[in-house]
């Protein structure tokens, strides 16, 4: 789970505790800066819900009394927006209720949304889900604290706060691989992602992967150099050396080994199929 950003690494997607004054007035500043752009966009919100009530009381009622081809053309859109807006949501994750607090490493994993990806990466994408604490069917609308978000338009950037081995936190990470904003923004300047979707997220770790010299190591099958190279990206990973709780090589290994061997599996069933 990913926690305040380091001053010195604003690009990165891990998050860690407060230092120094210099440290504490950045995060501050940053807090700061998220809370104002929240209040704008609420208000924002607010105009809009005015300006639709105001339409769905007063405009709607009276132009359907005036003109009775319209009440049949607004309820035949109506009617179809719900059914795509409905079909768009079970597309984008298939959703598993269950109590929050029941989040676990023991709970059980989902494939990744991009099925084009090699075995090998999506074997490290699920490794690193698994690390974060985010590999279940909530990955990929889990905020920090393991709260939950619904638009996948764009990163929720919705400030958490938690104490966290004693020390108040906050951050905004985000998604089955926990990046914080500026992370996200980082990469959409050089690639071509346009939402948070779950299929965005993964395509995002991938190119996180690529920048620390992950994806040709893991790509040739060489996993303890691909974790090596993606160490300090995420804060949960061995050897990152960020203060946080790091799962164990072994145990991310086995986990590896265990997603790899799915994902040869479906694609050895997938080619007899066809």
């Amino acid at each position: 789970m990913r926690l305040a950003p380091r001053s010195d690494s604003s690009s990165t997607s891990r998050s860690v505790p407060p230092g120094k004054p210099r440290r504490q007035i950045a995060a501050t500043a940053r807090l700061h800066y998220l809370r104002q752009r929240r209040r704008r966009q609420k208000r924002l919100v607010r105009l809009f819900l005015k300006r639709t009530l105001l339409v769905v009381l007063v405009v709607v009622p009276i132009a359907t009394l005036v003109f009775p081809s319209f009440r049949w053309l607004l309820t035949r859109e109506f009617d179809g927006a719900v059914r795509l807006m409905s079909r768009e949501v079970n597309h984008v994750v298939d959703l598993v209720r269950f109590d929050r607090k029941g989040r676990s490493r023991s709970n059980a994993f989902i494939d990744t949304a991009s099925q084009d990806l090699s075995p090998e990466l999506r074997a490290l994408l699920d490794t690193i889900a698994f690390a974060e604490g985010t590999h279940d069917a909530l990955g990929y609308q889990t905020i920090f604290t393991f709260d939950e978000f619904s638009n996948f338009s764009d990163h929720p950037r919705q400030v958490r706060c938690a104490k966290y081995y004693g020390q108040h936190l906050c951050s905004d990470a985000a998604g089955r691989y926990q990046m914080l904003s500026s992370t996200y923004d980082s990469v959409v300047e050089t690639t071509e992602l346009t939402d948070f979707s779950p299929q965005s997220q993964d395509l995002a770790a991938v190119e996180l992967i690529r920048r620390r010299g992950g994806l040709e190591k893991i790509e040739a099958g060489d996993f303890d150099g691909a974790m090596k190279a993606i160490q300090r990206e995420w804060a949960s990973l061995p050897g990152s050396g960020h203060g946080q709780p790091e799962v164990t090589f072994e145990e991310l290994r086995a986990v590896y080994e265990q997603r790899l061997e799915h994902y040869r599996r479906d694609e050895v069933s997938g080619e007899s199929e066809t």
